[in-house]
């Protein structure tokens, strides 16, 4: 099977100290593509595999106002490859999804015309989705990144989402 997705991902902010605010706005679009694999399905276990191209585009501007005054815009674009696996383990009305994925990424950001390389870095997402009656569900993702530079650390991100799913 092949899959596709896109999401875009837009953020605004206002940070006030003694004399200094900071204006911040980023928009990320992310388009990835993906040829999947059911190595098996039973009516209560199932395993894909996947792996595909993935492409990232960064838009942004940064203000500053007080002791400083500037403007920054910049861009930046992410390429790379992903591949994972995830499981689907059914009992009863539950369903436990956990799944792994890892991207490899590289790129290069533009900002006052200038332009500078992103170090090749590694993202592996592991999550754990539980989902109700095929209505409710909660999930949670712990993300790793690591840089093949090995002067900068790596950053780890933990995210929890509870959803409520509606069929028509």
């Amino acid at each position: 099977a092949v899959d596709f997705s896109a999401g875009v991902f837009a953020t605004s902010g206002d940070v006030k100290t003694s004399g200094l605010n900071i204006k911040q706005e980023m928009t990320n679009v992310n388009i990835n593509f993906n040829l999947e694999m059911q190595p098996f399905k039973t009516e209560n276990t199932s395993m894909i595999i996947f792996a595909g191209p993935s492409l990232t585009a960064i838009n942004g501007t940064t203000e500053t106002k007080g002791i400083i005054d500037s403007s920054l815009s910049y861009t930046a674009s992410l390429y790379g490859m992903q591949a994972g696996l995830q499981l689907g383990l059914k009992a009863g009305p539950v369903q436990f999804i956990p799944f792994i994925m890892s991207s490899s990424m590289s790129g290069n950001i533009t900002s006052g015309g200038y332009t500078t390389n992103i170090d090749p870095f590694t993202t592996t997402s592991y999550g754990l989705e539980i989902m109700f009656f095929d209505k409710l569900s909660l999930s949670s993702i712990l993300q790793e990144a690591d840089s093949s530079n090995k002067d900068e650390a790596g950053v780890k991100t933990t995210m929890y989402q509870l959803s409520f799913k509606m069929n028509f």
